[in-house]
């Protein structure tokens, strides 16, 4: 079973149940070659290339990397344990971003892959299932909620959540407005 896919350069990497990663050489489309299979637990719910480095959302384990300079030998994965289930990744910057399910955003330092930092975490109301940051904004899809959407501060090397500025319920919307002492000051639904 496949649930996710990253087609980078000659390959496609898939995220899957049983096998955890896949990876398949796609230089030719209609031909596409025979999977190989890092030796990673099954699970991977998510995958995310970047550089020479695979990055895998575990639904039981977390993050793992794999040094995918060489697809036809990849690496021994690197895990990073989180809290909740681990269901889609995102690289921006030197940080991956994780939908944790319940536990909402979970961020990690990977500005060395081989080291990846621990979690920090910002909660969302609902069951974060996906992920994707643009800017400084990071957009979880947050399952009854709807959409979550979280300021992230990359100034200071500090903490890098704001606010959560926006969720949409259905076809509801709910703005809130932080003071900077992250006290609602506005909140309204149309």
């Amino acid at each position: 079973y496949v649930y996710g896919v990253y087609v980078s350069g000659d390959y496609a990497y898939l995220a899957t149940r049983l096998t955890g990663l896949a990876i398949i050489d796609v230089s030719d489309p209609t031909n596409p070659g025979t999977p190989i299979y890092p030796t990673t637990s099954g699970l991977v719910y998510g995958v995310y290339v970047r550089g020479d480095y695979a990055y895998l959302a575990h639904r039981l384990s977390g993050l793992s990397i794999i040094d995918v300079s060489d697809p036809t030998n990849p690496g021994t994965p690197i895990y990073r344990d989180t809290t909740g289930y681990a269901y889609n990744v995102y690289v921006s910057g030197d940080y991956a971003y994780l939908s944790i399910g319940e536990s909402g955003l979970a961020v990690i330092n990977v500005s060395d892959p081989t080291d990846p930092g621990m979690p920090v975490y910002e909660d969302t109301n609902g069951d974060a299932h996906d992920v994707y940051v643009s800017g400084n904004y990071a957009y979880l899809a947050d399952g009854d909620y709807g959409l979550a959407v979280i300021q992230i501060q990359k100034s200071g090397g500090g903490i890098p959540f704001g606010n959560i500025f926006l969720i949409i319920i259905g076809f509801s919307v709910i703005c809130l407005i932080f003071t900077k002492k992250r006290q609602i000051v506005r909140a309204y639904r149309k």
